[in-house]
C-alpha cells in the first residue's frame, strides 16, 4: 500500500472558511471523478482548526507559526499501481 501524504496551503487570498468550503464542495468531487482512472483506494482531507493551544504548542516544539490549512492522504495499491493508471489515457486526463 502506498500512501502519498500532502500538507495543503490555500491561496494567499482565501480565507481558512473559502477554502475549506472550496476542498469540501468542489475539490472532493473532482478526486471522486478521476480515483478510479488512477487506482485511488482512498482519499482523506483532514481540515486544521486554530485553537487557543495553537501557540504553546508550537514554541514548546520551535515549530514556524507557518499553518497548513490541510492535510490531504490519497492511498494506491502500490506505486507502480499509480505509475500503471497514470499511464493510460484515461489517467493522464485524470
Amino acid at each position: 500500500m502506498l500512501k502519498i501524504v500532502l500538507c495543503i496551503k490555500r491561496k494567499p487570498e482565501m480565507t481558512r472558511e473559502a477554502f475549506h468550503a472550496y476542498w469540501k464542495d468542489v475539490h472532493a468531487k473532482v478526486v471522486k471523478e478521476v480515483a478510479g482512472p488512477l487506482g485511488m483506494r482512498r482519499n482523506v482531507h483532514n481540515r486544521t482548526i486554530t485553537t487557543s493551544l495553537d501557540e504553546g504548542i508550537r514554541q514548546g516544539r520551535g515549530a514556524s507559526p507557518e499553518d497548513f490549512d490541510g492535510v490531504a492522504e490519497s492511498w494506491f495499491d502500490s506505486l507502480e499501481a499509480l505509475i500503471s493508471a497514470a499511464a493510460t489515457e484515461e489517467g493522464r486526463r485524470a
